[in-house]
């Protein structure tokens, strides 16, 4: 009688347990899987790098276009408040010319990093152009070389990274085409096809067969 209690042993509780074993060691490795997946879902979005060129090519084209206008508007306004002397109208463009600048380098950032399926905040793109352009003013300041002009590309330097740090889609849709995860059950799908079956045996021994087993 023992010796059959033993072959049951060996040919059902051993195998059942292997099987139990080989579940909770896939379980496992699902866990790790799933990790390494949420990260790069988790992961900041990058602008493709035609997009960065264009938003600092066309920030300082329209940074410096508003900037000019703008200036002239302040420099009209001053003269014809009755600003006289050598410098007339100089304050008037100086404000004129920096509130131009800032506005157009905003413009000129925003518009082009929104033209296609992604877009930034705008609160922040305003507030790195504001930033930028504060930056740009101390360092023509402090600059007594030609490399001040450098300057004048702070005001679309902030403005990108304000824009480009708070990036996102404007459709959902674009974030599926991105990446998928999906949940099917028992089952984990990831977009590339690679499926992973999540396996879970539970097996309990007959209370007869324990019974028995109690020699």
């Amino acid at each position: 009688m023992k010796k059959i209690m033993l072959l049951l042993l060996a040919v059902v509780i051993i195998p059942s347990a292997q099987a139990q074993y080989k579940s909770l060691e896939l379980s496992e490795s699902s866990n790790e899987i799933i990790k390494p997946i949420q990260l790069k879902l988790n992961d900041k979005i990058k602008p493709p790098a035609e997009e960065l060129i264009g938003e600092f090519f066309l920030g300082n084209a329209g940074g410096l276009a508003l900037g000019f206008g703008l200036g002239y508007v302040g420099y009209a306004i001053d003269k014809g408040g009755g600003s006289r002397g050598h410098g007339a109208g100089l304050g008037g463009a100086i404000i004129g010319f920096v509130a131009g600048h800032c506005a157009g380098s905003i413009i000129g950032v925003y518009t082009v990093g929104s033209s296609k399926n992604l877009t930034g905040n705008l609160e922040s793109t305003i507030l790195g152009g504001i930033a930028g352009t504060g930056t740009g003013i101390g360092f023509l300041y402090l600059t007594q070389s030609p490399l001040a002009y450098a300057g004048f590309a702070f005001p679309t330097i902030g403005a990108m990274v304000g824009f480009n740090g708070t990036l996102q889609y404007k459709d959902a849709k674009d974030i599926n085409k991105e990446s998928e995860l999906k949940n099917l059950g028992s089952q984990l799908k990831i977009k590339n096809d690679i499926e992973v079956n999540v396996v879970s045996i539970n097996f309990e021994i007959p209370k007869s067969l324990a019974q028995s087993l109690q020699f």
